[in-house]
């Protein structure tokens, strides 16, 4: 059994394409695909609206109802081309 993580990041405008390149050079995706559990790290870009992103994770459940999920690059989630992140699981 697995769990779904996904996140929408709403740029601050036109910003989009340089927080791309700021996860990409700094080995973000390849570093919690590296994590204990994580089956999936993906970006996908909303075609109508361009300062939208959405991060989807995939984490093996680890036993029982109740998962604590740790989040090992946090800064991502305050970075200054972000003006909202939302959360689901």
């Amino acid at each position: 059994m697995a769990f779904i993580l996904n996140v929408t990041y709403t740029m601050k405008p036109g910003l989009r394409a340089e927080f791309l390149r700021e996860v990409s050079e700094h080995g973000i995706q390849k570093a919690v695909l590296a994590e204990e559990g994580c089956l999936q790290y993906q970006y996908f870009e909303a075609v109508d609206e361009p300062d939208k992103l959405l991060l989807v994770e995939l984490y093996e459940k680890n036993g029982g109802r109740h998962q604590t999920i740790r989040v090992e690059n946090a800064d991502i989630v305050n970075a200054e081309v972000i003006n909202l992140s939302l959360i689901h699981i």
